[in-house]
């Protein structure tokens, strides 16, 4: 299995507590990235987010203002590697 991931832990609010977020794609032909959250420093990730839904390689995120996420996916509308797209989301 190839993983194509990433993974970061961003402090949320003003308990002082971490979000975990992990990206990846959902399925082995590497299809439908989405991004996982956990509250629970990684025992559950109930919240799950479709950030592209077209063929997927790499992902890198960032924490950007506003406790938005940045993310950049390598993909395309038939191969994994016919663009770099930004998109942004705020963790749910």
């Amino acid at each position: 299995m190839v993983t194509s991931c990433a993974y970061r832990c961003f402090r949320s609010g003003s308990n002082g507590e971490f979000d975990w977020i992990f990206t990846d794609p959902i399925s082995p032909a590497r299809t439908g990235v989405h991004a996982w959250i956990s509250e629970d420093a990684g025992k559950s990730w109930p919240h799950a987010q479709l950030l592209w839904s077209g063929p997927s390689a790499y992902t890198a995120m960032t924490r950007l203002q506003g406790g938005l996420v940045g993310i950049l996916i390598e993909c395309g509308e038939k191969a994994t590697y016919g663009q770099i797209s930004f998109t942004k989301f705020a963790p749910e």
